[in-house]
């Protein structure tokens, strides 16, 4: 039975994933509203992951990078993953620029549409224990979540190349 279920999850919780990951030791901040905005209703939260690499070489960790939008901004040390507010197809393009060592870069990141049509039913396993410390493994189709025409938007990895100035 172990072994089936890690089959189920070897080749489902990839399906599941949020996008781009974070390098191991990413900062992670927030964004701050900036003053005055008035930004459309948020539909939840997105993410930036936000990563720096040399004209012709490795990537620089360290860069101190602001990501920049009309509504809200973020200050984060590269590598960083971004939290901010999610505007479903109001969602702006974001620009982000880095600086470390004298060296410059910037990016405009534009948001792409993640799911528009709902999850349209996909394979579910739920696991549950019980108090006298017995399992139940249950597998079925999860049909929930986002409905159809609910913009759900996400951004790609913002890969800031690093020019010398």
């Amino acid at each position: 039975m172990r072994a089936g279920l890690w089959i189920c999850l070897i080749f489902l919780v990839p399906a599941c994933a949020p996008g781009p990951v974070a390098p191991p030791g990413a900062s992670v901040v927030r964004s701050v509203a900036k003053a005055g905005a008035q930004p459309p209703l948020a539909q939840g939260e997105a993410r930036l992951i936000v990563r720096t690499f040399a004209a012709e070489g490795p990537e620089v960790r360290g860069a101190e990078c602001l990501v920049d939008a009309p509504w809200f901004q973020a200050r984060a040390t590269s590598p960083a993953e971004v939290l901010m507010p999610a505007y479903g197809g109001q969602s702006p393009t974001l620009s982000v620029t880095c600086e470390a060592n004298g060296a410059r870069g910037q990016v405009a990141v534009a948001p792409r549409s993640v799911l528009n049509q709902g999850y349209q039913s996909l394979p579910a396993v739920g696991v549950s224990v019980n108090s006298d410390g017995g399992v139940g493994l249950g597998l079925g189709w999860y049909g929930g979540g986002y409905g159809a025409g609910v913009p759900v938007v996400g951004y790609p990895e913002a890969q800031v190349v690093l020019q010398p100035g």
